[in-house]
């Protein structure tokens, strides 16, 4: 037995050598000889949602087309028809690729580990074994129906990675597929004609908090004040500080309350900002889009949208609904919605609604090329227990 457990080490650290000469594509290291029963670990050169049958590319053409403006309604109703049969394609390739058995392994050993990241349950030597993985989302691989934990790439080579994923078995055990792939640390975004004051401001529009710029979430309701919400990151530490429309001019309100901290666990990156009737009135439009009729929710290959001051309307496809991942600033944030839409600095907070025109949640962050978006489900901001527990006003 013993024997056998020291060629099996050995196998497996020659396996691990082997990604220093070739490409990583979709390399598989089995972890027992013989015993199915025991998860595979897959290792590859990109995180697997990049994999996914989506052309983004033509995706971002069609968007920017739609909103061009110079098109006749036959051209619309073309495009549109194109981008509603790219979403029936993605949630037909989830259909028959999605393995509802083992996601829902996975996502109790994401659940377990997301628990032990932020303090709540496992043993010192658990968090400490963890923490000290450069990890920066967990999530789900729906291309090879696995756990998916991707790592800071500067970190990601052969003997680094086989480390990781040894010490990543310490604790989720044999049982589960594993993916592991480079991803870098999601980023922030801080915040047309969405930059000039209006007395009727809108989901869409930039807003200024003393050095910091986002974008008008939606209009909403928090114990009686009439508001909108945005990104708790966009608010840390400026609780009652006023709030300027356009950036540090006309001051139209302030901020009323926000759930974020530096470098902490976050279970909701929301905030509120009261807005001051008497010089401004809160729409309940949002910019660029048709107006949500109600809140709505989303699913795998759901198409989605989001109105952001500085990168105006951009579509894309739902690709995971439950990652979780490390912001630059080294908070945890837990739970968010991972999307194909194109996002940059500046646009935190905007309103994300889905293809029935229905409010799905907040943009709060994006990867480090700008290419995924990543948002806070509505249900997460209403709620009272972890969220900002707002009332939305349709």
């Amino acid at each position: 037995m013993i024997a056998n457990n020291k060629i099996l080490k050995t196998l497996f650290i020659a396996a691990m050598t082997l990604l220093l000469v070739i490409p990583m594509g979709n390399f598989v290291i089995a972890d027992s000889i013989g015993e199915q029963q025991k998860g595979k670990t897959y290792v590859k050169d990109a995180k697997s949602s990049n994999s996914i049958p989506l052309d983004r590319d033509r995706v971002r053409e069609i968007d920017s087309a739609l909103n061009r403006g110079d098109l006749s309604t036959t051209e619309k109703e073309q495009l549109q028809d194109e981008l509603n049969q790219i979403e029936k394609d993605l949630m037909q390739w989830f259909a028959e690729n999605r393995d509802p058995v083992k996601e829902e392994i996975a996502r109790e050993k994401q659940a377990l580990l997301e628990d032990i990241l932020r303090g709540d349950s496992g043993s010192n030597e658990e968090r400490k074994l963890l923490r000290a993985i450069p990890i920066t989302t967990l999530g789900y691989d729906y291309v090879d129906n696995t756990l998916e934990i991707t790592i800071d790439p500067e970190k990601f080579n052969a003997s680094n990675v086989a480390k990781y994923i040894a010490d990543i078995r310490t604790v989720i055990g044999d049982k589960v597929d594993l993916t592991v792939s480079p991803t870098g640390y999601i980023t922030s975004t801080a915040c047309s004609d969405r930059n000039s004051f209006c007395d009727e401001p809108e989901g869409g529009m930039e807003y200024g908090v003393n050095s910091d710029v986002c974008t008008i979430g939606f209009r909403a309701t928090l114990n009686g004040n009439v508001g909108f919400v945005t990104a708790g990151h966009c608010l840390d530490g400026q609780e009652e500080e006023d709030v300027d429309m356009p950036v540090f001019g006309t001051v139209i309100g302030t901020v009323t309350a926000e759930l974020y901290e530096v470098g902490q666990t976050v279970n909701c990156d929301c905030g509120f900002v009261t807005t001051d009737d008497e010089v401004v009135d809160m729409s309940d439009n949002i910019f660029g889009t048709q107006n949500p009729n109600s809140i709505g929710t989303v699913s795998l290959g759901n198409q989605v949208q989001m109105s952001g001051s500085q990168s105006g309307v951009q579509t894309g496809y739902v690709t995971d609904t439950g990652v979780s991942f490390f912001n630059t600033d080294d908070s945890f944030i837990t739970n968010h919605v991972e999307a194909s839409y194109a996002s940059t600095g500046g646009d935190s907070g905007a309103p994300v609604i889905n293809g029935n025109i229905q409010l799905v949640g907040i943009h709060t962050h994006r990867n480090q090329e700008g290419t995924i978006g990543y948002f806070e489900k509505e249900a997460t901001i209403r709620d009272s227990e972890d969220g900002l527990g707002i009332t939305w006003d349709f």
